[in-house]
């Protein structure tokens, strides 16, 4: 998942990224009239966005092979409604 792999190894290169983002903006302050926590947080949103949908497809198919179909009229597994 980490090029690092290495969690601490990552979490450190993250923020040495983001340390050096925020001095070439000019420090907090020109963080923030650059807009910069705004494209963070739209970014944020973006990512998690993008995990539930991922989420929600894995859910999906583990229920489609043989567990309870949420949306399912009935609560009978899909194995029983085949005989």
């Amino acid at each position: 998942m980490f090029p690092e792999r290495s969690y601490r190894r990552a979490e450190e290169r993250l923020q040495h990224e983001y340390s050096t983002k925020l001095e070439q903006s000019g420090g907090c302050k020109g963080a923030k009239q650059a807009g910069m926590p705004n494209r963070l947080r739209a970014h944020y949103d973006d990512l998690i966005r993008e995990h539930r949908a991922t989420a929600m497809s894995y859910d999906r198919s583990r229920s489609l092979l043989g567990s309870n179909i949420p949306f399912a009229p009935t609560d009978t597994p899909i194995l029983e409604n085949a005989r």
